[in-house]
């Protein structure tokens, strides 16, 4: 049986200690009718924050969901961010150049085995390794080197990132500088 208040409880651990160990390790100290404590939600604790940075919602037109989504800035809502809808636009000249984490997650479905751990190992690389290029014409492309199970170099990975696919680049490349020409004349 939980205890039915919190005076129950002083009172059990002061006159019958016994007792009162045995239904705290039972119960977990919860008092009935009460439950045990609960977190702070993520949306109260922002608006928390908001209302002491900037004031009260009293005092002010928009609401907390309002001020809320105010206060993140040029991207708006968080959860767009996460739920991959800012997709970066590479298509063109006036293109951004993409992360490689970023190719990895756009690459997941047409090419999933290509980041994977597995992968990556067999070809002794790391998502560091990887570097981006966009050539003049607008084009991406990434490459790392490879290494066999002995450590020894070997050729480049070099593949072209277009329509959220890697295009495998024809010929062997030996150096980032063969690369970095065929990227400038692309």
């Amino acid at each position: 049986m939980p205890f039915k208040s919190d005076k129950q409880r002083r009172y059990l651990f002061a006159n019958e200690p016994e007792i009162a160990k045995r239904w705290s390790n039972m119960y977990n100290n919860k008092i009935k009718g009460l439950g045990a404590v609960k977190k702070q939600g993520y949306k109260d604790r922002e608006d928390e924050s908001i209302a002491m940075r900037r004031g009260k919602e009293k005092g002010k037109k928009q609401s907390f969901k309002d001020r809320r989504n105010e206060s993140y800035g040029k991207f708006g809502k968080r959860d767009f961010e996460k739920r991959g809808k800012n997709k970066i636009n590479i298509t063109g000249l006036g293109a951004i150049k993409p992360t490689i984490s970023e190719i990895k997650s756009r690459t997941l479905k047409k090419a999933p085995y290509f980041f994977s751990k597995n992968t990556m190992k067999f070809f002794g690389q790391r998502m560091s390794d990887y570097k981006v290029k966009r050539s003049p014409k607008g084009k991406i492309f990434i490459y790392a080197p490879t290494y066999d199970a002995m450590g020894t170099e070997m050729p480049y990975t070099f593949m072209e990132f277009k329509n959220d696919d890697l295009i495998a680049q024809k010929g062997i490349y030996e150096s980032e500088s063969e690369i970095k020409k065929y990227i400038s004349k692309n």
